[in-house]
């Protein structure tokens, strides 16, 4: 996708919410939302980008040190050459019980404008990455360190995220409600329609507050 045109998609994304993707994306037969165990770091935070894919495992037992140092740079190299707005999204193997994320990382994602990071796993430094502002969703906070419990194996691959598969390049986004994945193939058709439900939306609030009845205003602005 050339980059004025991902650009224009951003902006447009951050004036709708996940709920009314959601929306759009139901009415196409696509899934779109991660499980609701992907929690943001905390309230009034949003994200909106293409997503870099990283995949974890959890340590074999059988990896050497200096196979595992070698694994170990994967991450921090794909954090240090990825562009100013890509949103980090970590499959995490289903370690609840260990951090991939924490403040030192967001302290690097921040300082390279990163959009943010979407991590289907553990996550510690809670207060410290929140009085920054780097948007992160998580699975679990937890203070004990992913390092020589996890290993990178790999980047820029299709994961699984919060129970749902991620492309590279898919869209991604994330507020107070949860986060939706948008495939990348498909992010103008998405996007049109959820532009004209938002439409609908708000005239449909408004027509409520002058004092219509629910059942009324749905039947008017056909929301289902």
């Amino acid at each position: 996708m050339e980059k004025e045109k991902k650009n224009e998609f951003i902006d447009r994304l951050r004036m709708i919410s996940t709920a009314v993707i959601s929306d759009a994306m139901d009415k196409l037969g696509i899934k779109a939302a991660m499980s609701s165990s992907i929690k943001p770091i905390k309230l009034g935070i949003k994200l909106v980008g293409p997503a870099v894919t990283i995949k974890r495992i959890k340590k074999p037992m059988n990896i050497g040190e200096e196979d595992f140092a070698q694994y170990a740079k994967i991450m921090h190299e794909t954090i240090d050459t990825t562009e100013p707005g890509d949103i980090m999204v970590i499959d995490a193997d289903g370690d609840i019980e260990s951090a991939t994320w924490g403040g030192n990382m967001s302290t690097a994602a921040k300082a390279k404008n990163l959009g943010g990071a979407i991590i289907d796993g553990g996550a510690r430094d809670r207060q410290e990455i929140a009085e920054m502002g780097f948007p992160l969703f998580m699975k679990s906070l937890v203070p004990t360190a992913g390092a020589g419990r996890l290993v990178t194996v790999g980047y820029n691959i299709p994961v699984v995220c919060g129970n749902i598969l991620v492309h590279p390049g898919d869209m991604i986004m994330g507020d107070d409600d949860g986060v939706v994945v948008i495939p990348k193939s498909r992010i103008e058709e998405i996007l049109e329609l959820a532009e004209v439900i938002e439409q609908k939306e708000s005239k449909m609030a408004e027509y409520l507050r002058e004092g219509h009845k629910l059942m009324e205003a749905i039947g008017k602005f056909k929301i289902k």
